[in-house]
């Protein structure tokens, strides 16, 4: 091959691995955006719109570990390769890729996300009000002290805790003001889902905070839930309703078998071999 073939092989060849991890985050983006799967444990209510995001319309049904990691090695391959011939990547094609992979991440939904703020925010979305999009009143960090101890740092300050719709759930007032009975025994179910690693200011002894929600155990004692919000557990099946019909069929086989002990014990042998062909042929034996 001449030296002028080989250096457009190489460009096709850098063209394409520079454009694979932008196509492949873009399927594994879609791929998350279709339904609650390990690539976005969304909520147990329903996969919100305003998580999957833009891919929502291209949502697929998700990827399984293998084929996640048969993907992000792909994309560790093309990087590899790029650094081997780095020094033949125009600057512009290296921007445009950074650019484009980064766009694409940033409009997929919160992909293999474990954390127990983004678990409660969701859940609390979709089962005790809408988080309200256009009042900026959802919080997070905020280095302070605390408004009710103003000689303690609160935890906002150090990032373990949030306020979820603070204007309509003020610091200072009872729960039940701004929520119903219902609604806090969700709040309730929701912390049950958590392990109880995330204490509720509705529940504070002292001055009443129902807007707050902060980490309530110490360094390390998250690992387990993460653990469980990665893998969540599928949705139980409903039991099938039996029909008329299965009915019938489940009575007489009762009645068979009724009938099948009693002739057992009153010494019946022709009655019993009777109850038992009944019996093989409501379940079907021959």
């Amino acid at each position: 091959m001449i030296p002028a073939q080989m250096r457009l092989a190489r460009r096709i060849v850098l063209a394409a691995a520079l454009s694979a991890p932008a196509v492949i985050a873009l399927v594994i983006g879609a791929a998350g955006a279709g339904r609650r799967t390990i690539l976005v444990p969304a909520s147990h209510a329903g996969f919100p719109g305003w998580l999957a995001g833009p891919y929502a319309s291209i949502g697929g049904d998700g990827l399984t570990a293998q084929q996640l990691a048969t993907a992000l090695l792909a994309m560790f391959g093309c990087y590899l390769l790029v650094l081997l011939w780095a020094r033949h990547v125009p600057a512009m094609w290296a921007v445009t890729a950074i650019v484009a992979a980064h766009v694409v991440v940033l409009l997929a939904p919160p992909l293999l996300s474990a954390d127990v703020f983004g678990y409660l925010a969701r859940e609390y979305n979709a089962r005790v009000e809408p988080l309200a999009g256009g009042t900026p009143d959802d919080w997070g960090y905020a280095y302070r002290t605390d408004r009710n101890d103003p000689t303690e740092l609160s935890c906002h300050a150090s990032g373990t805790a949030i306020d979820l719709n603070a204007t309509r759930h003020p610091n200072g007032t009872e729960p039940t003001a701004s929520l119903t009975v219902a609604q806090i025994a969700t709040i309730g179910a929701i912390l049950d889902e958590l392990d109880h690693t995330v204490a509720w200011g509705g529940n504070f002894t002292h001055t009443k905070d129902p807007m707050h929600y902060e980490i309530a155990v110490p360094p390390g004692g998250l690992q387990a839930i993460g653990a469980k919000l990665r893998h969540p557990a599928p949705a139980p099946v409903a039991p099938t309703k039996e029909t008329p019909v299965q009915q019938k069929r489940d009575a007489a086989i009762t009645a068979a078998q009724e009938m099948k002990q009693t002739a057992k014990r009153r010494g019946r042998p022709a009655v019993v071999q009777k109850a038992v062909a009944i019996l093989n042929k409501l379940r079907g034996i021959k």
